[in-house]
């Protein structure tokens, strides 16, 4: 009888586990493709976070998602997900996304996805570990200084929504980075097509490409000061982080949780290096080997 119950429990709950991390796999994938964000810490979040269209008690208001701590299941605006052929609900992947023509929809909406993926790893992942220094970071020092300069807020509350303006910041600045490199460059973001032969031959004489063709960093941003929010809005409202006394060390800090976790790039020039060896340098070396006798 207790096999046969065991059984059924894993029957029930396999099906469940599954689909969740099926429904972040291609948005984690892109994000790995896209910006060097790797893609196993999102899944091992799937694993007890799945993600829904808004039902008719949801208020989604302007917002294009928000995460429910008790279900632990992100809603989302249906433009941000598809239905597959056998009837599975999954967030878009880049290519989806960006079907508009829009070339930042993508960087966009995964910048506030992303935000709320990050409420779901600190109630999944870091809340119940006590030997995490993220938990103590966040919830006792963070939140001890949250409750010095806002004691009108939930310091927990607080805590959550700063750790989630900062990862989704920390999405929008590595694409704003691919950007401006790959502009820099004269190669379009969305698809990687090369700029006007005239244009590329400028370009080229301007970063002084040779024969061999390499990205290069024209100056250094260390994204932990770029990711870290200067405000953070709960229910509305907004709170000034900035010129508030939040220490710096607290910002690499979690910068450092960020870069262990998501094995991402810590400044322009590494990112620069994760370029050259990522699909960004076939484009490169297509745009301009076509040009070598005129550079």
């Amino acid at each position: 009888m207790k096999i046969i119950m065991s059984l059924a429990l894993y029957i029930a709950v396999m099906p469940f586990s599954y689909g969740a991390v099926y429904q972040f796999e291609e948005f984690a994938r892109s994000l790995q493709e896209d910006i060097f964000l790797q893609a196993e810490r999102i899944l091992k979040v799937a694993e007890d976070v799945k993600v829904s269209k808004p039902g008719i008690f949801d208020r989604m208001g302007t917002g294009a998602a928000y995460y429910k701590p008790f279900t632990n299941t992100i809603v989302l605006h249906e433009d941000n997900l598809i239905r597959t052929r056998n009837g599975r609900l999954r967030i878009k992947n880049t290519k989806e996304m960006n079907g508009n023509g829009n070339v930042n929809y993508f960087s966009t909406r995964a910048e506030t996805i992303f935000h709320e993926i990050s409420h779901g790893e600190l109630d999944v992942l870091i809340e119940n570990d006590n030997t995490s220094e993220l938990n103590y970071l966040l919830f006792r020092t963070i939140g001890s200084w949250f409750k010095k300069n806002f004691r009108r807020i939930n310091s927990k509350t607080a805590a959550h929504e700063f750790y989630g303006y900062t990862a989704g910041n920390l999405v929008a600045t590595l694409y704003l980075e691919r950007e401006s490199i790959l502009l820099r460059y004269g190669i379009r973001p969305k698809d990687l097509s090369c700029f006007s032969k005239k244009a590329l031959v400028k370009i080229a004489k301007r970063e002084n490409l040779k024969e061999e063709f390499y990205f290069k960093a024209s100056a250094i941003k260390n994204y932990y000061t770029a990711i870290t929010p200067d405000y953070i809005f709960i229910r509305g409202k907004e709170f000034k982080i900035k010129d508030r006394g939040f220490k710096d060390a607290w910002k690499k800090s979690i910068f450092n949780h960020l870069q262990n976790e998501y094995q991402i790039p810590g400044n322009t020039d590494e990112f620069v290096r994760y370029m050259n060896n990522s699909k960004y340098i076939q484009a490169l070396r297509t745009c301009y080997q076509s040009i070598i006798s005129e550079i």
